[in-house]
């Protein structure tokens, strides 16, 4: 999601005890850094090489023994684009905002000293204006008695500006990569609940989205392998389906009501399954 694209090496093992042993099953997906490698294509997109620069070597190694996942493709460009692309102007605003709040509260966020003197004691005003050049480091000064120091605070509304542009970009951002804010965010404005129950719902329906894309690409590129090296298929027979699916907080409230339930009758929800399917 962060660079468009991702590569994964295929790794198998033979399974060496249970249900099913002897067979060759995944032993894991070993992602590879997207910076250090390039993807060759023909004239219509098709993949046909991943090229690793490590060692300066550009090897070049056969596709089907990745898992190549492509995330907002364009026009069948195997690149993609970024889930932090949207994002990325909010981002950088963001970013100059939180620089100009840093240096206005270091101008400003103290109040403004003014010291007073006597005009015809010129000792005097020396020794003001170098206790109120360590007004910035040390919190007490010491000067003549004559001598008087006053705190001027200077009333301006940047802060409630910049606090105010960082909370909209913010927003911005959360939008950009989940599709909503409010679920993420408190209110205690009358109906702030419903509405970020309905943005819960909009950001699940993205991650819905996306689980059925990350699960079309694993039954092309894994699945089919798997089946393969195992079994071999007549032609009347199909693939196995992988499904996935997001998970939402009212699926996990009625689990834990469920369970719950099966606990005050004495049952577990695993043993009542394995009994059902006995």
């Amino acid at each position: 999601l962060v660079d468009g694209f991702s590569v994964s090496e295929k790794l198998f093992r033979v399974q060496p005890r249970g249900k099913w042993r002897g067979k060759l099953v995944l032993d894991a997906l070993k992602g590879k850094d997207v910076d250090k490698l390039r993807l060759t294509a023909d004239e219509f997109w098709n993949i046909r090489g991943v090229v690793s620069y490590v060692k300066a070597i550009n090897e070049a190694f056969d596709p089907a023994e990745f898992v190549i996942f492509t995330y907002q493709q364009v026009f069948e460009n195997p690149i993609g684009n970024s889930e932090l692309r949207a994002a990325y102007r909010a981002y950088i605003i963001k970013d100059a905002c939180w620089r100009l709040r840093a240096r206005y509260l270091d101008k400003f966020g103290a109040p403004i000293m003014v010291g007073k003197y006597d005009p015809t004691k010129a000792d005097d005003k020396r020794a003001l204006e170098n206790a109120l050049e360590l007004t910035r480091s040390m919190t007490w000064m010491a000067l003549p008695e004559d001598v008087q120091v006053e705190a001027l605070s200077i009333s301006s509304s940047a802060t409630s500006d910049y606090e105010s542009a960082i909370r909209d970009l913010n927003q911005e951002i959360s939008m950009a990569i989940t599709g909503a804010f409010l679920q993420s965010t408190e209110g205690s404005s009358t109906g702030a609940r419903s509405i970020g129950e309905v943005h819960e719902r909009t950001a699940n329906a993205q991650k819905w989205l996306l689980s059925q894309q990350i699960a079309a690409c694993l039954n092309e590129q894994l699945v089919r392998d798997i089946v393969d090296l195992n079994y071999a298929l007549r032609e009347e027979e199909d693939y196995p389906v992988l499904t996935l699916e997001p998970v939402v907080q009212a699926d996990l409230q009625q689990a834990v009501t469920v369970d719950q339930g099966l606990a005050n009758l004495g049952l577990e929800r695993v043993h009542l399954l394995a009994e059902l399917e006995g």
